[in-house]
């Protein structure tokens, strides 16, 4: 998880303290749903670990990962450069 949000992180140029800000400014919005997603798709944490590293509650990571509302052309464009680089490096 914490490639998925380095990787994340510098792609949208915010820091991980912006990240975890309580702001819905579209940018951070787009950035922590692909770290869920992405989070989810490679690796085995739990709702409550990617809760206490982006500073939102539980039930909205329960939401993004049922598919609660839309994905955003943004963050699958985002989630497909994060897996990209990813996969380069292993």
């Amino acid at each position: 998880m914490d490639r998925i949000i380095d990787v994340v992180c510098e792609k949208v140029d915010i820091s991980k303290k912006e990240l975890a800000q309580k702001t819905k400014q579209q940018s951070y919005v787009d950035a922590r749903k692909a770290i869920i997603l992405l989070s989810t798709r490679y690796s085995t944490v739990t709702n409550i670990e990617i809760s206490n590293r982006l500073g939102i509650s539980s039930p909205v990571i329960s939401n993004v990962k049922r598919g609660k509302g839309d994905v955003s052309d943004s963050v699958k464009k985002l989630m497909r450069e994060v897996s990209q680089q990813i996969a380069k490096e292993y």
